[in-house]
Formats: structure tokens, sequence, C-alpha cells
């Protein structure tokens, strides 16, 4: 209480100044200038994305490492012990910064089948022509990862945006397949 009567003391016995000034009000420094009201179709479009940006510093390297990922549209009902409420997804995920490049998918749960060797997985982009990649296995064995061989080339595809679907086999479920929405990737 005793704040505002100080407040409004102040106010009344401060002098009050006129400022003149032979410019118009809006080229004032600091006035705004009102912008008119733009048309739907000129305004630019917002894109909505799906895509999940997270961070991390690498404790051996100090480099800033970027993750943007991007959860399937679609999902799969796999059997018994790897049976998931809602369906497994796919996520994919690229990951960069100093000299970390990765790309690599990651299901809820499941089991990819990649071997100590390399193993393989199959992509549409745009509804095109089926094309065949390889994976890696994770370095740690889990088989719920799997690491694309040409990172820097699939993200080239990532950033073209569209559609892509990808297939990959799976333990006593064949080959599945996943359906990702590539637009509003972060780092374009």
């Amino acid at each position: 209480m005793l704040l505002i009567v100080v407040v409004i003391v102040y106010k009344s016995a401060s002098p009050s100044t006129a400022v003149t000034s032979s410019s118009p009000a809006s080229a004032q420094v600091g006035a705004t200038p009102e912008l008119p009201d733009l048309p739907e179709q000129a305004r630019p479009p917002e894109v909505s994305s799906n895509w999940t940006e997270s961070s991390y510093t690498d404790d051996l390297t100090d480099a800033h490492v970027k993750v943007n990922g991007l959860k399937s549209t679609t999902s799969v009902n796999f059997a018994f012990p790897y049976n998931y409420p809602g369906g497994s997804h796919l996520t994919l995920y690229i990951r960069k910064g100093g000299e970390t490049f990765d790309a690599y998918f990651k299901v809820d749960k499941g089991q990819m089948l990649c071997h100590y060797s390399d193993c393989g997985f199959v992509i549409r982009v745009n509804g095109g022509k089926p094309q065949t990649w390889t994976g890696l296995t994770s370095s740690t064995g889990n088989a719920d990862l799997m690491f694309i061989r040409d990172a820097k080339k699939f993200e080239k595809i990532v950033k073209s945006g569209g559609s892509l679907r990808v297939g990959i086999d799976f333990y006593h479920a064949g080959k599945q397949t996943f359906d990702f929405d590539l637009s509003g990737y972060p780092d374009r």
C-alpha cells in the first residue's frame, strides 16, 4: 500500500514535459508503423512439422550435437513379446555436430534383423521405385537400432521433403513397412 502512495505522489510531483516535433508521429523514433493486413493468399504458408529437435554436448569432444527425430505415421502390431499398445512405430533420427554425422532408425518394440555384418532395408521416396539401402548394427548390438550406411545421402532425400516408405525385416515378423511425412525438416 505504501508503494502505491509513493508512486502516486512521485507522478504528481514530477513536472510534465511536452515534446514537440515537426515530423509526423509515425516517423518518431521507436514508433512502429502499422502494416496492412495481408490477404490469406499473400501470407507465407505455415509449415507444421512433426520433427523433434534435441541437442547435447559430447563429453569427449565438447562438440554441440543436434538430433532431429521423426516418428512414422504408421505402426505395426508385432506378436508377443513385442506387442505394444497402439503398435510399434519406427523413428528416424539424424544426428550431427562436430565430427558426428549419423542417420538411424529406432523401433519402439521389436527386433530388426541386422546381424554382425551389414543388413539392408528398402525405401520408396514419393511413391517412386523401391531402392535398397545398407544398414549397420549399432556398436551396442541393440536390435531395436539400425544405422544407415550413407547418412549424408539419406539426409538429402529427407531435405527434399515429401513421403518416405521404409521396409525392414523383423524377427518373427518378416518385412514390415512404415510411412513418414518428411515435411518440415528443421535443418534445411
